[in-house]
């Protein structure tokens, strides 16, 4: 008994030590010479993108699949048009990184897709204080019925100049 404990123990902390290498592997900050102007670019960390830039969309993403909260508060052609724009979202998110840290997007573009997924957090966060809320005034639908559209719409030309 004590054998296999131990042996368990230590195959815990081999997988334990793999995954921090890994880990500190993946947020190391190589740099990658892409033959920019402005020198060699940092690699992006996926995980460090979507915490600083997609907190917002995420947390509606699970309002809409999950909970429910905006059903009922917005017509359902919008809601599904939403949760369609949310999933291409996070595609294009995993596409962008890829192609900065392999040097096929370049910084301008980049630069670009962020700014335009700061826009969509934003947006995201005014629909989750709607979400939040037992019931809507007429106006306050129509408002959430426009940042839905809007935010459809932005997520629309997230890949516009993503070269």
């Amino acid at each position: 008994m004590n054998k296999t404990v131990g042996l368990a123990s230590l195959v815990i902390l081999i997988l334990a030590g793999m995954w921090f290498l890994r880990d500190r592997r993946l947020t190391d900050g190589t740099l990658s010479p892409c033959g920019d102007p402005e020198g060699p670019r940092p690699k992006i960390d996926i995980r460090q993108f979507e915490t600083d830039y997609t907190g917002y969309s995420i947390s509606l993403e699970g309002e809409i699949t999950g909970k429910g909260k905006l059903s009922g508060k917005i017509e359902p052609l919008a809601l599904q048009k939403l949760s369609e724009s949310l999933q291409s979202g996070q595609e294009f998110r995993k596409a962008l990184v890829a192609g900065y840290n392999a040097c096929a997007v370049t910084r301008a573009a980049y630069q670009a897709a962020v700014l335009r997924f700061q826009s969509l957090d934003g947006i995201a966060r005014r629909i989750d204080t709607f979400a939040g809320k037992a019931s809507l005034s007429p106006q306050e639908e129509s408002t959430l019925a426009t940042l839905a559209d809007e935010y459809s719409s932005i997520s629309l030309h997230l890949g516009e100049n993503a070269k």
